[in-house]
């Protein structure tokens, strides 16, 4: 299948097949030191700024906890999505917990209740996942789910914590 790949808030790390888009112009490696940039400097709470039909491949790997409007851009990829394209998602799981410190703040929970997580950045929006959010909120004829598997992360010695990583395939020929 041929159509661009994208990577949506890639952060500091993208694969070079793909193009890296982020709200941030620079961005500094937390260990190296080293500065990125992303291929295109955007805001995705505006929006994925490709036609219609355009992607084979989406990845969106600890980007969609940041978003403000989930529903909106999960409706952005499917629209820049091709038949049949393939989408890789990653975020953090709310269901089995985390191992924090100190200056705990509130996000968003998609789930039962808001906890605490500590500030990681100067973001302040973040959201923590319920592990069946995605098979409620998508429409089952439209988002296949082909894989879905737990992983740990750990940022450092004192933050780790449970990730959900899905991988997609968007179907339009029931539109």
């Amino acid at each position: 299948m041929s159509g661009v790949k994208l990577d949506l808030g890639c952060g500091f790390s993208w694969p070079v097949e793909y193009i890296g888009i982020d709200i941030r112009p620079t961005i500094v490696h937390p260990t190296t030191g080293k500065e990125m940039q992303p291929n295109i400097v955007h805001d995705l709470n505006d929006g994925i700024p490709f036609d219609d039909n355009t992607a084979s491949h989406i990845r969106a790997t600890h980007f969609l906890e940041h978003v403000e409007r989930i529903r909106f851009l999960l409706d952005e990829i499917y629209r820049v999505a091709q038949n049949k394209a393939q989408i890789d998602i990653e975020v953090p799981l709310y269901e089995m917990g985390f191992h924090v410190s100190s200056k705990p703040i509130g996000f968003t929970l998609l789930g039962n209740t808001p906890i605490g997580l500590e500030r990681l950045g100067p973001m302040c929006h973040y959201t923590v996942f319920h592990d069946t959010w995605f098979e409620m909120h998508l429409d089952k004829t439209m988002w296949q789910i082909i894989n879905k598997r737990l992983v740990w992360q750990c940022i450092r010695d004192d933050l780790f914590y449970l990730c959900l990583k899905l991988q997609l395939r968007i179907n339009k020929s029931v539109r």
